[in-house]
């Protein structure tokens, strides 16, 4: 969903759901299943969303917004921090 508008609660089995900074999310939650998809978060620093079952590495949050390094810096999260890309363990 890019642009503004209302998501209240979506389930991710698979493809990839972007989220633009004029998206509203409401009280839903983000909810990986086993089969995975992609979280493409344009805005990140102002997402203020949940996210359930993030477990897997077919499961990926993309923060598009922050730049590649190659030095390994990591960006607060304690799972897979390649690219930008948070991947489940």
């Amino acid at each position: 969903m890019v642009g503004g508008g209302t998501l209240d609660g979506v389930t991710l089995a698979g493809g990839t759901l972007e989220v633009d900074s004029g998206v509203n999310l409401g009280a839903g939650l983000i909810n990986f299943t086993s089969s995975g998809g992609t979280l493409q978060l344009d805005d990140s620093q102002h997402f203020g969303g949940k996210i359930k079952g993030l477990a897997t590495s077919v499961q990926v949050i993309d923060l598009v917004d922050i730049a590649f390094s190659s030095s390994g810096t990591t960006i607060g999260y304690s799972g897979n921090t390649l690219s930008g890309h948070a991947h489940g363990e």
